[in-house]
């Protein structure tokens, strides 16, 4: 399933659950886009990174969440591999639409 799929509904279950979403790459700055990412996690109240896709910026992100002691939900993809500088770290694994929306719902409920 295309990951714009699930983005949709990582929007749509977050704002259900009374937040608002931000993402860097819909916000409009003439800045580098990891300065835009460290300003908004310096600013959020929660943070939520996906780590079935292999990025660089992905680990730099949590490490600047915990660093920042910021509540922060990780979600991976079942079929997803763990990278080893994060493989200790808690996280929602999901497979379909429905599991994301019922298990990030539940997460968001049990820290607020």
């Amino acid at each position: 399933m295309e990951y714009l799929t699930f983005e949709e509904v990582l929007i749509s279950t977050i704002k259900r659950n009374g937040l608002n979403p931000i993402m860097a790459k819909d916000t409009i700055k003439s800045k580098a886009l990891l300065c835009k990412v460290c300003t908004l996690i310096q600013k959020c109240k929660y943070g939520l990174s996906d780590i079935s896709y292999s990025t660089h910026n992905i680990p730099f992100e949590l490490g600047l969440l915990f660093g920042l002691n910021k509540n922060c939900v990780i979600i991976k993809n079942k079929d997803a591999s763990i990278s080893s500088d994060i493989s200790g770290l808690e996280y929602i694994e999901y497979q379909k639409t429905a599991e994301l929306r019922n298990k990030l719902s539940q997460w968001l409920n049990e820290n607020k």
